[in-house]
Formats: structure tokens, C-alpha cells, sequence
């Protein structure tokens, strides 16, 4: 059976890996490189050059099951990462400053209105985890937080601004997104008596490491670079014509991993794009700069910053250093601060996750289920993740029928709160 799969990010690229044993199998990539948003820009400061990974940098061992089995079975090595958050204001104060999980670092707790907030905050991760396990999306952001029993000032000042900095939308925007998705990544972290405390990890020499290795993996499949898909259509037979920049060719099925909104401009199907063109999308920017957004005192630094401004909050990271100088990333989206110089920088679309488009993607997999084309990729079927990614094109390679020792090496690999899970 000959297969096509558009996109080589981490859901087409997995998809790939999967079904190369058994099949005849092409992955087209628009881009120059694999990888999709897991990319990195490599810059050079006093001499020295350091690469800074654009894609995601936490990543939690036990809600990332499946990921985390993957890079054991491609022997790719992970390092414990700093989880400490700081929220700063314009000047560089810190209205939040999470402690440090490293013994002996529990300096903040000393101040009493920070160890309330700390209370707060789990108050607002408990009643998140809440919505995920009863799979309430329709719950937005603005509802949510008006219905706890948390003061406001902690709201405005302190929760708000995380929601606003981690999806690059104002705050008036984040109101509207579906709750069980605002805070979800720090409600994962949140210890419990059978998990105890989660550190999160880190790939080795960064994210876009693993996805280099996955690719070298790809040894009878092919990946065809620098080749933009135009078309895809249903034909005869229960093919599929795929048209691109350097041809056309018929296969017996497509997996296409690439973001909805660029899969509803290429599918031939008025069905389809009708579904695809449910997912609200809107432009994105991360940047990479010297300078810190704000000069905060040594105390309110932290490898995670949302600086909050008046109407909308952005995130910043310590990326590493070079040439003496420390490197940061930004999410300059939405934020009330602009680095200068920016070194480097990265423009792309992100899903808006309103509570619609969960119905969107129940009506994605029952289309996975009766023609020749299957959607994959984190979008279509969860919550932006790398779990949710690998998950997909884990699960279109089961679908297509492969059978191999990758997919049985792999297993089931288990899922708290369905986080990440994707259904075929």
C-alpha cells in the first residue's frame, strides 16, 4: 500500500517512522527542514555561538508517556529542568514568585502574602484538573475563574497574566478560551499521593534534538524536502491524488499532519474543509533576544517570566548564554513589551482553543474512520502537546494497519485524565 503523509513535524514524522516497515510511504515537507514548529536558530554573540529550540522546553515523564517512550527507543537522553515561574509587573516587581523545587530554595515562602498566593494558585489548578476529568470544555476562562473562591486581585494579577502569556492572547482574549485548557500544564504538575512531586525534563541539547534522531530513523520511507503540497483529492478506487511541486502521484491513503487551517486550503473535499475550517487560528511570534524584557531584582528571576502589562502578558525564558551574555526567548505576540535587538525570531500560527473545537475534532475522527484521508497532528485531536503530536501519528499508523516491532515496543503507553489522548 502506498502512503503519503504532509508535514513532518512530530505527528507526521512519527507517522512515518511507524509505517515505514510495512509500507510504501512519502512524507512532503514544504519547509527546507523537518520538524514542523520544532525548530531552533542557531546564533553567535562575542564569538561564540549558541542554539536556542523554538519548540516546547517542559516536558512532564508521567503525562508524556508515549513521547517519553519514544525517545527510549531512540536512545535520546533528557535532563532535569528548573520549573520555577515568576510573575513580573512592567517595572520588574513580582506580584508571584513560585519557589524552587531544588532543596533548600524555599526562601520565598518566607514572605506570608507569597505562601497565600501559593494557595491560590492550587486552588485554581485543583478546580482545572476538576474540569479535565470530567471533560468539561465548554467551561470558558472568564466563567471559571469568576466562579472561585479566590480574590480577585489574584486573578487579575497573577492567574490571568500566566493564561494570557502561555496561548499569546490578551487578556480580554483568554476569557473566551475553554478553561480545561488554561492552565492545564501547571495543573499536570500539581502533586498527588500516588504520583508524589513531577519534574519536569528536558532533551538533551534541545527539543528539535529528538526530532534530528527521528529522522535519521527514517531509512525506507522517504522525506521529500522543499516540497509544497497543493492538492489533495479523493479519486476512483479509494485513491487519493496528491499534487505538489514536483509532480503528482496517487496513493492508496494520506495522513495529513499539517495544521488544520493549511489542510482546509489544500483538501479537495468540500466535506472535509468545512470541518478543518472550525479551527480558529491566529499569527504568533517567539523571539530571541539579549536584553531581559524587564530588570528584575535577583530574587523575582526565574527560568520562566510572564511579564504582565495593562492589557496582556507574555512569557520569556532563559535560553542559555553565549559570548558572556545571557539569551532569551520571548513569545512577543500579544505582550506589553518589545526586545531590541531581536537576534533571531520565529512566525507561525497557533490554535485558538475555544470550546467549539472540541466538536470540531469529534467530527475529525469520525471522517478519520470512513475514507482514505486521516488527520493527525496535536490540533486536530487535543490540546497543543508533543504527547498529543506523537499520540496522533501513533494512531494513524495503527489505523493503516501497520504492524511492526516499533508499534509493539511501544505498547499502550497510559494517559492521567486522557491528557494527550487521540482516537482513531
Amino acid at each position: 500500500m502506498r502512503i503519503a503523509v504532509i508535514g513532518s513535524g512530530a505527528s507526521g514524522l512519527t507517522a512515518t517512522w511507524l509505517l515505514q516497515p510495512n509500507f510504501d510511504v512519502t512524507c512532503f515537507e514544504a519547509s527546507t527542514e523537518i520538524g514542523g514548529n520544532v525548530q531552533s536558530r542557531t546564533i553567535q554573540i562575542g564569538g561564540e555561538s549558541l542554539k536556542v529550540q523554538l519548540g516546547p522546553t517542559y516536558l512532564l515523564p508521567k503525562d508524556y508517556t508515549a513521547f517519553f517512550e519514544i525517545l527510549s527507543i531512540l536512545k535520546v537522553p533528557t535532563e532535569k529542568i528548573s520549573m520555577q515561574l515568576s510573575v513580573l509587573d512592567e517595572e520588574g516587581g513580582a506580584p508571584f514568585a513560585s519557589p524552587s523545587l531544588r532543596p533548600l530554595r524555599l526562601g520565598l515562602l518566607s514572605n506570608m502574602t507569597t505562601a497565600k498566593d501559593l494557595i491560590h494558585l492550587r486552588t485554581i489548578l485543583a478546580e482545572s484538573l476538576k474540569l479535565i476529568k470530567r471533560s468539561d470544555s465548554s467551561t470558558t476562562w472568564r466563567d471559571f475563574v469568576t466562579s472561585l473562591d479566590v480574590p480577585k486581585e489574584f486573578i487579575a494579577n497573577v492567574a490571568t497574566p500566566i493564561a494570557s502569556a502561555f496561548f499569546g492572547l490578551s487578556y480580554q482574549d483568554v476569557g473566551d478560551v475553554s478553561a480545561s485548557f488554561g492552565l492545564l500544564y501547571m495543573a499536570l504538575c500539581l502533586p498527588t499521593l500516588t504520583n508524589g512531586i513531577q519534574f519536569g525534563r528536558g532533551v538533551v541539547g534541545g527539543t528539535h534534538r529528538w526530532i534530528e534522531v527521528l529522522g535519521s530513523k527514517i531509512k525506507t520511507g522517504t522525506v521529500h524536502l522543499d516540497c509544497e503540497v497543493y492538492r489533495i483529492k479523493p479519486v476512483s478506487g479509494d485513491k487519493v491524488l496528491v499534487e505538489h511541486s514536483q509532480g503528482q502521484e496517487v496513493f492508496d491513503r494520506v495522513v495529513v499532519s499539517a495544521q488544520p487551517w493549511i489542510a482546509a486550503e489544500i483538501v479537495d473535499d468540500e466535506e472535509l474543509k468545512k470541518v478543518l475550517r472550525q479551527f480558529p487560528s491566529f499569527p504568533a511570534e517567539i523571539a530571541i533576544h539579549q536584553e531581559p524584557l524587564v530588570n528584575a531584582g535577583k530574587n523575582n528571576r526565574s527560568h520562566a517570566m510572564v511579564v504582565a502589562g495593562k492589557d496582556s502578558a507574555q512569557l520569556s525564558t532563559y535560553a542559555g548564554s553565549a559570548g558572556g551574555e545571557k539569551i532569551y526567548r520571548s513569545w512577543i505576540t500579544s505582550g506589553p513589551k518589545f526586545p531590541e535587538p531581536i537576534l533571531a525570531n520565529h512566525f507561525y500560527r497557533h490554535l485558538l482553543p475555544l470550546p467549539a473545537i472540541v466538536n470540531a475534532q469529534k467530527q475529525i475522527r469520525t471522517l478519520n474512520r470512513k475514507g482514505s484521508i486521516y488527520f493527525a497532528g496535536a490540533w486536530t485531536h487535543d490540546l497543543d502537546s508533543h504527547e498529543a503530536a506523537v499520540r496522533s501519528g501513533i494512531g494513524a499508523a495503527r489505523a493503516l494497519g501497520a504492524n511492526n516491532h516499533l508499534l509493539s515496543e511501544l505498547g499502550d503507553p497510559k494517559s492521567r485524565y486522557g491528557f494527550g489522548t487521540t482516537r482513531f
